[in-house]
């Protein structure tokens, strides 16, 4: 294996070759392996082997990104980044925290569909009017398309993306305290779809704090599926992120445990479409 000269923003003692990177730095796979113990159950569908071998390849292009570009990437993203590949590479794709695009077919029918069993469906949207003043909101309904709970938020001065993260982080911190266990999200942002399972957040990342916290929740002990669809097949979560916008200030989640008057034509025809 070959060896480089050690890198002085680096904080190992000796060179720094390939065996060092994967076995012996405890800045590398030893913190990896002792503090985050990836045994844990968001890896539990995967044997060790798969693990371990993405884990040693994650590690080396990692140190030849802080070595050659000057990007650092800290051992809590190198997890997210090792569970987004494992479950993205699964073969059946019967896995937690699939990121996927409704067909062709789903979007052109432009309708809300339900989920099955005891799954919820959640939707969340995030609203811009003229000089960022940002709003969020979102629902959740059941596989009979029953309102559970929606919500609606001001967020200030906030980018589009922005206010799309924050609907998500809102709506899954609802859904936890609430017990939920088996969730669809939809979203209308493929954009922020990518950011939460594809980007990595390095230290100077204006959103990496909301990003985190996302992911945090995202790989936690139950399942979520992350869907991007259109906007027409999630409008009533559109119709409660515009109504942010008359909140009265921004630090309040309002809660709307009943439809709102703007829902019920939407809601009461997705019912009748669950029954058919």
């Amino acid at each position: 294996m070959s060896s480089f000269h050690r890198n002085p923003s680096f904080h190992c003692s000796s060179e720094e070759s390939v065996l060092h990177v994967i076995r012996d730095c405890e800045r590398g796979w030893l913190n990896w392996n002792t503090k985050h113990k990836p045994g844990k159950k968001k890896f539990q569908n995967f044997p060790w082997s798969r693990i371990f071998s993405l884990g040693c390849w994650i590690l080396w292009t990692s140190r030849c990104k802080s070595l050659f570009q000057g990007e650092s990437i800290d051992t809590k993203e190198m997890l997210y980044l090792c569970n987004y590949f494992l479950l993205e590479s699964s073969v059946n794709y019967n896995l937690s925290h699939q990121i996927s695009q409704l067909d062709n077919d789903r979007n052109e029918e432009k309708s809300w569909t339900p989920p099955t069993g005891n799954v919820v469906c959640i939707d969340v949207d995030g609203s811009v009017r003229q000089q960022f003043q940002a709003a969020c909101g979102g629902v959740i309904r059941d596989s009979r398309g029953h309102w559970l709970m929606g919500f609606y938020k001001a967020l200030g001065l906030q980018t589009v993306i922005e206010a799309e993260l924050y609907a998500i982080m809102l709506r899954l911190t609802m859904a936890q305290q609430l017990g939920l266990q088996q969730i669809l999200l939809y979203l209308d942002s493929l954009d922020v779809v990518n950011i939460l399972m594809r980007d990595c957040c390095y230290a100077d990342h204006p959103l990496r704090d909301i990003i985190g916290n996302i992911r945090d929740l995202l790989f936690r002990d139950w399942d979520v599926k992350l869907y991007y669809t259109s906007r027409d097949n999630i409008a009533c979560a559109d119709y409660l992120a515009k109504e942010g916008h008359n909140a009265l200030d921004v630090v309040d989640v309002i809660l709307i445990p009943t439809v709102p008057a703007g829902c019920r034509d939407m809601v009461l025809k997705d019912q009748l479409a669950c029954q058919s």
